[in-house]
């Protein structure tokens, strides 16, 4: 808003036009696509895209900028095994759920460990599981919910179609089922380096050159990179730590909070972008 606030009131100084996007629901990677598919980006099409993203590991007012891939695609996983249900005292008459899962979860866990090259990271995490009515009762369903964090669009297909393949195999192994469920997803944030390399300029014109970093890969994810898809552009961050304000907290943790005085500085860097890209020389 405050971007907006500002150019709206020197639109003289620009030739060409600003579209503003106000996304939603990007903590559930689905913010993006829906404005997508409702044509956000078709009339005007941009042809670039920047965004900004706080970073509460980093000082106030520090700004992380890099070209290329900078974060992780995400994917969303819901895993069924089911089995047959039977007394505890009684298990052969079971078909047992709980040892499916666990044995798959064991096989899972070993795609990463064995089939992926060391140098492409990647990362299996379940962060739920559900499944069991008492405790003298085989269970005949589990649930599991996770996901997969990749860079390479080739590892991101290869671990998800061996995740199905394997969960599947051990459950029919066992004497039960699978059911694998892509719940959602985005790709890898990719940053076009000519775009960059403008934000990055403005970015040292706000802060100073001993302020502006080039951060490391991380495997957060942002469907930021729906956009970035669709048009080259440039997702930078923006420090927002500060101890003496109590802004310490974990992104996603109970205790986070931010140094609001830090977003002038991104609101300062989109602006100096849009006029180094649309203002009239």
């Amino acid at each position: 808003m405050a971007v907006a606030t500002i150019l709206a009131r020197n639109t003289q100084a620009l030739r060409g036009r600003l579209l503003f996007v106000f996304q939603p629901a990007e903590e559930i990677m689905q913010g993006a696509r829906a404005m997508l598919e409702d044509g956000a980006f078709k009339d005007p099409r941009p042809d670039w895209v920047i965004g900004f993203h706080v970073d509460n590991t980093a000082p106030a007012g520090r700004v992380g900028v890099r070209a290329g891939t900078v974060w992780a695609a995400a994917d969303q996983l819901r895993l069924t095994f089911k089995g047959r249900s039977a007394h505890g005292a009684m298990p052969h008459l079971s078909v047992d759920a709980i040892t499916i899962t666990a044995f798959a979860l064991s096989a899972i866990q070993n795609i990463v460990a064995r089939e992926v090259i060391p140098t492409q990271p990647a990362v299996v995490t379940f962060g739920t599981i559900h499944g069991g009515t008492a405790f003298n009762i085989v269970a005949d369903k589990v649930e599991l919910t996770g996901t997969v964090r990749t860079f390479d669009e080739r590892l991101r297909s290869f671990i998800l179609e061996r995740i199905e393949t394997t969960a599947k195999g051990v459950a029919t192994a066992l004497r039960g089922e699978a059911v694998v469920e892509h719940l959602n997803g985005c790709p890898a944030v990719y940053n076009d380096a000519g775009v960059t390399a403008v934000v990055r300029r403005a970015a040292v014109e706000t802060v100073g050159p001993e302020r502006v970093v080039e951060p490391d890969l991380t495997t957060t994810s942002d469907d930021m990179a729906l956009f970035l898809q669709e048009v080259p552009g440039c997702y930078f961050t923006v420090g927002t730590h500060n101890p003496s304000k109590g802004a310490t907290g974990a992104h996603h943790s109970p205790e986070f909070d931010i140094d609001e005085d830090a977003l002038p500085v991104a609101a300062e860097i989109m602006v100096r972008t849009a006029l180094a890209y649309l203002g009239k020389r």
